[in-house]
């Protein structure tokens, strides 16, 4: 009987350690996951924000810009809007490198 039990307790061990391992593994891919989308939304917002700046600049201007307006304007926009906010809030969540 006693062999039984210790038999028993072993394999309890075993699935509660193998769950332990499970829900490690969920946790640290649900942070990559996010830090991924946080990454892609950020991309998204600086597109966003440059596609908006051209437009608004030409509607003011009412003429269609040069590249070089372009990139210019862009990159002018793109140093205003202040986006480390939101990139140090997304390295305190204790992700990885990316």
């Amino acid at each position: 009987m006693a062999r039984a039990r210790k038999a028993a307790e072993r394999h309890q061990e075993e699935i509660v350690e193998s769950a332990s391992l499970k829900q490690q593994e969920m946790l640290e891919q649900a942070r990559h996951d996010i830090e991924t989308e946080t990454r892609l939304a950020l991309e998204r917002i600086r597109k966003e924000v440059a596609d908006l700046t051209v437009l608004a600049t030409e509607k003011v201007t009412r003429k269609t810009l040069t590249s070089e307006d372009h990139q210019r304007l862009i990159q002018e926009a793109l140093r205003e809007v202040d986006f480390s906010a939101l990139e140090s809030g997304r390295r305190g969540n204790g992700g990885g490198t990316g």
